[in-house]
């Protein structure tokens, strides 16, 4: 996969698998409680769907990936 694979306009869920994988090679994702220097925080603001949340944190969850989602009620 090209280095640009972050500037592409594809928004899929395939894509940001793609994505998270590539990034995943050189960093590692923590959550706010346990990070360092240099890991990557991913963070999701759940504003309308849970049902879509879901399907993220089920994805990031597949490959390992600690991410933190913030729920607007």
């Amino acid at each position: 996969m090209p280095t640009t694979y972050l500037h592409e306009r594809d928004f899929s869920y395939t894509h940001y698998k793609e994505t998270l994988r590539e990034i995943s090679k050189t960093h590692r994702f923590s959550s706010f409680l346990d990070c360092s220097y240099n890991d990557v925080i991913l963070r999701h603001d759940v504003d309308f769907s849970l049902e879509s949340a879901l399907r993220m944190a089920k994805l990031e969850n597949e490959l390992g990936i600690r991410s933190t989602f913030f729920i607007l009620f």
